[in-house]
């Protein structure tokens, strides 16, 4: 998956690439993929969990999303972040080389 978007950074930039283990539950401070019916699929950490929900927050305080201020049912969980890769741009006599470097269990 790609992720779209700040509101993890540091630890996940815009244009990276997670792969995702297929999980029905997960721990507090997993970051993890839920399916949101607002929005779709969210890539958030998890901050705590009770019998049905979830409650998500992002790792950039200089973001915030109104879905770190609801509650997301246990069910709409479809994974968490195994590792990611990292794209790298290098520009050489005009012309752009995309590297994926980085691989970084998470």
């Amino acid at each position: 998956m790609r992720i779209v978007g700040n509101s993890m950074a540091p630890t996940l930039l815009h244009d990276d690439l997670v792969v995702v283990i297929r999980r029905s539950r997960a721990d507090v401070g997993r970051i993890v993929i839920v399916d949101s019916d607002a929005v779709g699929y969210v890539v958030k950490r998890v901050n705590t969990i009770s019998k049905k929900y979830l409650r998500l927050q992002g790792d950039n305080p200089r973001l915030s999303s109104s879905l770190c201020t609801s509650d997301i049912l246990v069910t709409s969980l479809i994974g968490i972040v195994f590792f990611r890769l990292r794209n790298r741009e290098f520009r050489m006599f005009g012309h752009s080389i995309v590297l994926r470097l980085g691989i970084h269990l998470v």
